[in-house]
């Protein structure tokens, strides 16, 4: 049980902490406005150190402008009639008090078809696996079965996406796929070369559909606390980038000159610069894996119209067609608009994959009739047991 009373005076320190960040981030993000100008400024002089010689010994993912600096999209007008696809996943993971060690991934689909009265789709898709069939890979080590099951939800999100938009493309109207989460799958630079192209091979070839389709993919991203473009700026900042030097083997000064600009998010630099609808400049992405992709990924900030600023992921070949680039912006801010701030087909595609308490208890149940109807022996721990019915 919560002792409220003895947390109540740890609140009121934590408050006073909040309050004084809040300030403090305040004025970085000033800052980190006047430095952006002075970069757009000497954005030739910037470009010049983003090159992958000066960047070989900087420790941070640094951003790469493909747009000038200072350029700012303009919003666009949606089509009359367009179709998204989005999924989303949940997940009941292996629990060896349990009576097996199963683990359900469940991925909620939406198809939604805008100014045709078409009817939308909104169903969900359950997965059954053995735990043991998460080590049978290639994996690193000490690799969590929680991290496994991630990647596990993303190629079973990727594989409905491909489907529901195999369905949207039947309509015959311009259609976006929202992916929830980045496409830069950053996390698997930790893990085993076999694995890696295991998972990005699915990966790819769900996208290789969308690509031969027409169909433009967005990884939506909300909240996000990338700092690739802050990063840049600490790149502009640099007082010893001289030829034979760079900011991981040298510093000057101390504390460096980049870190009055720490910590800070992409996504705080947009707040005051982007009005509704707007979007950013479009950078590349320079994470370790891309390395593998076939194709570049770019990231654009968008302005939701609902107080956030969203980080947008785009393969090159959507990034590279101003046709498409224009879809892909007017998509994610009407969809974020119809969602008050976020954008409704993820939204309703998370509630449809959402497993509530009740949901486990069936699923649960569900095992333990089957393997009774098989004369298997049925279990919890005793642990598991009494977690369920308390001390008295």
């Amino acid at each position: 049980m919560l002792d409220i009373q003895k947390l109540s005076s740890q609140l009121a320190e934590v408050s006073l902490e909040l309050a004084q960040e809040a300030t403090q981030s305040d004025q970085r993000q000033e800052h980190a406005q006047l430095v952006y100008e002075e970069a757009a400024r000497q954005e030739e002089r910037l470009r010049r150190r983003l090159t992958p010689e000066w960047l070989a010994d900087v420790p941070w993912q640094v951003a790469k402008p493909v747009e000038p600096l200072d350029y700012v999209g303009a919003p666009t007008a949606r089509p009359p009639r367009y179709s998204v696809v989005a999924t989303d996943g949940s997940q009941i993971i292996p629990n060896h008090h349990e009576i097996t060690s199963c683990f359900l991934i469940n991925v909620g689909r939406i198809l939604y078809t805008y100014g045709t009265g078409e009817r939308p789709i909104q169903d969900s898709q359950p997965f059954l696996h053995r735990e043991m069939a998460l080590y049978q890979g290639s994996t690193r080590p000490g690799t969590g079965a929680e991290e496994l099951i991630a990647v596990e939800r993303f190629l079973a999100e990727m594989s409905e996406l491909s489907k529901l938009a195999d369905l949207a493309r039947e309509r015959g109207h311009p259609c976006v796929a929202l992916v929830d989460g980045p496409l830069v799958q950053w996390p698997l630079e930790k893990q085993p070369e076999a694995f890696q192209l295991y998972v990005l091979d699915e990966f790819f070839r769900h996208m290789e559909n969308l690509q031969r389709w027409d169909i433009p993919v967005i990884g939506y991203l909300s909240n996000s606390r990338a700092a690739e473009v802050a990063n840049m700026l600490r790149v502009h900042l640099c007082p010893t980038f001289e030829d034979t030097c760079a900011p991981a083997r040298a510093c000057q000064r101390d504390p460096p000159a980049c870190s009055e600009l720490m910590p800070l998010w992409d996504r705080q630099l947009w707040v005051r610069r982007l009005k509704d609808g707007e979007r950013s400049p479009l950078f590349a992405c320079n994470a370790r894996i891309l390395q593998r992709y076939p194709w570049p990924v770019y990231a654009c900030y968008l302005n939701t119209g609902n107080g956030e600023i969203a980080r947008l992921e785009i393969p090159a070949w959507v990034a590279n067609d101003p046709a498409r680039m224009r879809m892909v912006q007017a998509v994610a801010y009407d969809q974020s608009q119809k969602g008050y701030g976020y954008p409704i087909a993820l939204a309703e595609a998370h509630n449809q994959a959402v497993i509530r308490r009740e949901d486990r208890s069936q699923f649960f149940a569900l095992i333990t009739r089957r393997l009774l109807h098989k004369r298997l022996r049925v279990a919890v721990s005793n642990k598991e047991l009494r977690k369920r019915r308390g001390m008295v």
